[in-house]
């Protein structure tokens, strides 16, 4: 299992979306990304092996949510039929969607 993850290029910084995922499902996914809490542009989630020491984490209902997401997107994946792929898919785009929203409310209410 992997760790999913948001990596900053620009400073530097990991934040932890605290959920593990199978690389070869994460491959099958859709690119997603988010406003990063650092530097303010979009970065794509990406899969790591291990996460660096030093790791931010994501606020709990938005984890939640893109745990969801995750879920969704799995069953996706491994959808047979064409009609239960593309609900999954709505679905895992709803839970995304609420994830970055959480996460944007979390990052308006952190202290400075």
């Amino acid at each position: 299992m992997a760790r999913l993850v948001l990596c900053c290029k620009d400073t530097g910084r990991v934040i932890s979306t605290g959920i593990d995922i199978d690389a070869k499902h994460f491959e099958r996914f859709p690119p997603r990304s988010v406003s990063c809490r650092f530097c303010g542009s979009p970065h794509t989630w990406q899969v790591v092996d291990q996460e660096p020491r030093w790791v931010m984490p994501m606020s709990l209902r938005a984890e939640s949510y893109l745990g969801l997401s995750v879920e969704a997107e799995i069953f996706a994946a491994n959808a047979t039929d064409g009609v239960a792929r593309e609900t999954y898919g709505r679905i895992a785009n709803i839970w995304y969607r609420l994830a970055i929203q959480f996460e944007a409310a979390a990052q308006r209410l952190a202290p400075r």
